[in-house]
């Protein structure tokens, strides 16, 4: 065999041996990268951890949210106009979202009500059914069902 035999073709998909992947060797060692976390995720677990405060002379558990809170309502009724603009922007979407509340809990008592209704008219239905076969079988019929003439149907 002559070297020329020797000589690999080398092309799409066909790489030279020496920039082809190694055995045993993955081609993306450090692996996929790990997803992050979303920044609201973040910020909500933050706001939801619990501090230590002294509030009148007394110590209380309070939460970032709820200290937070109590500082942007101190500033906004001492007059500072960003807190106070952000107190009315916060009031109003608690607002929304207590309508929302309602909304939803309005329907969710309308759907019981009609639940309760259906399955009333349900059980009256139920009742009719068992009282025509319960009169059916005290009064037999000894006929037997006639079949209509295609003339009397058609009319």
């Amino acid at each position: 065999m002559s070297n020329h035999d020797e000589v690999e073709k080398v092309g799409y998909g066909k790489p030279p041996k020496q920039h082809r992947f190694q055995k045993g060797q993955s081609g993306n060692p450090s692996g996929r990268p790990k997803k992050r976390k979303p920044v609201q995720s973040m910020l909500t677990a933050f706001l939801n951890q619990k501090r230590t405060v002294e509030r009148n002379g007394k110590k209380e558990r309070l939460t970032r949210r709820e200290i937070l809170m109590n500082r942007i309502f101190l500033l906004g009724t001492d007059g500072h106009w960003q807190a106070l603009k952000f107190m009315t922007e916060y009031d109003s979407r608690v607002i929304a979202g207590m309508e929302a509340k309602e909304i939803y809990e309005n329907r969710q008592r309308e759907r019981e009500q009609n639940d309760e209704k259906f399955d009333e008219m349900f059980r009256r239905l139920l009742d009719e059914d068992e009282g025509e076969d319960e009169a059916s079988e005290v009064e037999p019929t000894s006929q037997k069902p006639v079949a209509a003439k295609p003339e009397k149907l058609l009319g």
